[in-house]
């Protein structure tokens, strides 16, 4: 397992806030897609039940309500793997925190790198909607995450990633029709994007589109057999066509 360096920097003080928030970032020698990764805090307390964050598309985290103590700051993949961990003491109110991962741990997702989402910076404003939609989400405010998505899409109508997490509220929402109509503007924009065709292939199977679910899902598996999701919709998908065709 590779070691991480930690950079803090203290931006408040105690009596402001009695739980501390760590705001990071994931960086790396290499252009790389940082969002299927998860940030971790473990303690002796928090082993079973971690406090975890989502990391962005550019790496990008954020951590709330973290009590002082000495924890194990863990990076993992979709699957459960370490990336990286080290040591982090909390102990004041803000922590901003820069992992940088060496050359030979830059995560790659199993399919390729779409050429898509390399070539398009997103609009600053688009993406600190997103940003914000993240924080939403993080916290349970769904319809104000639908909002900010939608205001980034609207900011920046090539906007991959923001398009792909539109739909995924739209889905926790039970909006399912506009989560097909959002997940299907991603895929056009980035027809290389494993994880934007699972979601598209969820949101279709609650609508009962059943071939076009299937086919979304094999498109998934075939660009990253490594997105689980992709092959429980997949077998989902194919057991309600088979289901369907019973006499």
């Amino acid at each position: 397992m590779k070691r991480i360096a930690l950079f803090l920097c203290l931006v408040g003080f105690c009596r402001a806030q009695p739980s501390p928030t760590i705001e990071g970032e994931i960086v790396s020698d290499q252009p790389a897609d940082f969002s299927h990764l998860t940030v971790r805090l473990e303690d002796s307390q928090h082993r079973d039940a971690p406090i975890t964050a989502s990391v962005t598309l550019h790496g990008e985290f954020r951590l709330s309500g973290v009590p002082n103590g000495l924890y194990t700051l863990r990076v993992v993949d979709e699957r459960g793997n370490d990336i990286a961990s080290d040591l982090l003491n909390v102990s004041m109110v803000t922590h901003n925190v820069t992992v940088r991962l060496p050359s030979d741990a830059t995560p790659r997702p199993g399919g390729p790198v779409s050429l898509a989402r390399l070539s398009h910076k997103p609009d600053r404003r688009a993406f600190q909607a997103a940003i914000r939609a993240q924080k939403f989400a993080d916290n349970g405010d769904r319809d104000e995450a639908v909002a900010a998505l939608s205001k980034a899409v609207t900011l920046d109508p090539q906007f991959t990633d923001a398009w792909n997490n539109l739909g995924v509220e739209y889905i926790r929402a039970t909006r399912y029709a506009d989560a097909v109509s959002a997940l299907e503007k991603a895929v056009a924009l980035d027809s290389a994007c494993a994880r934007c065709y699972s979601n598209l292939a969820m949101a279709l199977l609650r609508v009962e589109r059943l071939d076009e679910a299937e086919a979304a899902a094999r498109r998934s598996v075939q660009l990253d057999p490594t997105v689980e999701a992709s092959h429980h919709v997949l077998n989902a998908a194919v057991a309600a066509l088979r289901s369907r065709a019973r006499p």
